[in-house]
């Protein structure tokens, strides 16, 4: 994977409450991810999308320049 390439991921969770002693289930959910693999600080650290709603993820909280690829942003290249 280069560094210009976004990781896509995908997924469809149903959740289960069984507190009451019989599992109910709760609505599908359909999410997809996008998340950039470029290493320099970044400022807007991915897209999601639940149930065809997107949301910006942005940098974390105190990186005002941006996010680096690290423990709280891999990438590829990171892990490797």
């Amino acid at each position: 994977m280069r560094d210009d390439q976004f990781l896509y991921t995908r997924s469809k969770v149903r959740e289960a409450e069984i507190g009451s002693g019989k599992a109910v289930l709760s609505p599908l959910t359909e999410t997809e991810g996008w998340a950039p693999q470029d290493p320099r600080p970044l400022k807007k650290i991915g897209l999601t999308r639940v149930n065809g709603k997107d949301e910006v993820s942005n940098a974390q909280l105190g990186d005002d320049n941006g996010t680096p690829a690290g423990l709280s942003r891999p990438t590829y290249r990171w892990l490797a």
